[in-house]
């Protein structure tokens, strides 16, 4: 579990320290931070899925050369630092270490394609001379691409001991640089797939060490999907929990595109994608619980399309179940009837937190108790609605 966390610089948040609780719901008007204190865990634990280009070429703050998000874990502190470029890395032997497999990465690029270059034996030697010259061209400029790309590094802090666990660079003109090249591979060789060690989407890995692989797993919501998971056991826990709210009547099996519905005496199938928004949005955000069991779920106004019926659903869905698959909630909100569901439950009290977002000069916020929150809830029309 999260303990605490701290940002600095990431998107529109200067700085801004949490102490963490097992349920985090998280309020304010628009463009004060929510959203980016829900993507800063992402950030943090290292993942970069769900996030476009231009999303991730910005989680710098403008007016910063890099940023630093430092999550605290029970035994165990995660750095993740993003510079913009290579000058900007503070700690010198790191810059050099970075350096270093920029040039590993290039002459292993270069290698592969000079050597495809020879393998072509009946290719005229002036082609094969024009090809070679362009080669040394683009592997001229991969050093220079890489250096001034966006790089991501991800330290351990344990006992008093500080360890590297990931550096990569994202560079979304990598791949197409030297993509054009591809054609002078064997084409059981492409050249995606002898680089696939180090390249992933966008980025290139330079450091991965097999603890990241043990990260908790972060998911996040951000709208219904109209296909769900296709694991049985998550399914059949979903359709399970379908069934017993009996929010789809006569609901018989759901699978993870469509759902089978008994119609007088007829099994009808049905797409989800025919389902109503409020619906598959209930679907996928109790996908998103359950696939971040010993985890992380981070909800990004997870109210959208639901009326207040399905809003007490969800609620009574997390309430029931975030101690038995261990799971911490980031639930950033809008909505007044979402923040009064959890205020129903004082069973929660010791593990609930109210994350009241404001912007001044910068980026600030308020942390209030289940108790004060219940004292504020009146007051809190102001932040969501601007009354």
């Amino acid at each position: 579990m999260i303990k605490e966390i701290e940002i600095e610089g990431f998107r529109c948040v200067e700085k801004l320290n949490m102490k963490t609780k097992k349920i985090n719901l998280i309020v304010g008007r628009n463009n004060t931070g929510k959203s980016s204190l829900l993507y800063s865990l992402m950030v943090g634990f290292g993942y970069a899925n769900g996030f476009t280009r231009a999303e991730t070429k910005n989680f710098i703050n403008f007016g910063s050369k890099n940023c630093k998000i430092k999550i605290k874990l029970n035994d165990t502190v995660l750095t993740t630092a993003l510079y913009r470029d290579i000058e900007q890395l503070d700690n010198k032997p790191l810059r050099n270490n970075v350096a270093e497999k920029i040039m590993s990465v290039t002459d292993h690029v270069r290698d592969l394609l000079l050597k495809s270059v020879e393998s072509r034996t009946k290719t005229k030697p002036s082609e094969r001379m024009k090809v070679v010259e362009e080669i040394e061209k683009i592997s001229a400029e991969i050093p220079t691409i890489l250096s001034n790309s966006l790089i991501w590094v991800i330290t351990e802090e344990r006992k008093g001991k500080e360890k590297i666990l990931l550096i990569k660079i994202f560079s979304p003109t990598f791949l197409p640089l030297i993509s054009e090249y591809e054609y002078m591979l064997p084409y059981r060789y492409p050249l995606r797939i002898v680089l696939r060690r180090i390249l992933k989407d966008d980025f290139l890995i330079l450091k991965s060490s097999p603890k990241t692989s043990k990260f908790p797993p972060v998911k996040i919501y951000k709208g219904y999907r109209t296909e769900l998971t296709e694991n049985p056991k998550l399914l059949a826990q979903i359709e399970d929990y379908m069934k017993k709210v009996g929010i789809i009547q006569n609901l018989m099996r759901l699978e993870s595109s469509f759902l089978i519905i008994k119609k007088k005496k007829e099994l009808v199938e049905e797409p989800l994608d025919l389902l109503g928004d409020g619906i598959k949005a209930l679907l996928s955000i109790i996908e998103i619980c359950l696939l971040s069991e010993n985890g992380i779920a981070l909800l990004e106004e997870p109210e959208n399309h639901m009326h207040p019926g399905l809003i007490s659903e969800f609620v009574k869905f997390i309430i029931e179940n975030y101690k038995k698959f261990n799971v911490q909630f980031f639930i950033s909100t809008h909505s007044l009837d979402l923040i009064h569901e959890f205020l129903q439950y004082p069973e929660i009290k010791a593990d609930f937190q109210l994350v009241r977002m404001s912007r001044n000069a910068v980026i600030e916020a308020e942390f209030l108790s289940f108790d004060e929150a219940k004292e504020e809830e009146e007051k809190l029309k102001v932040d969501l609605r601007g009354l």
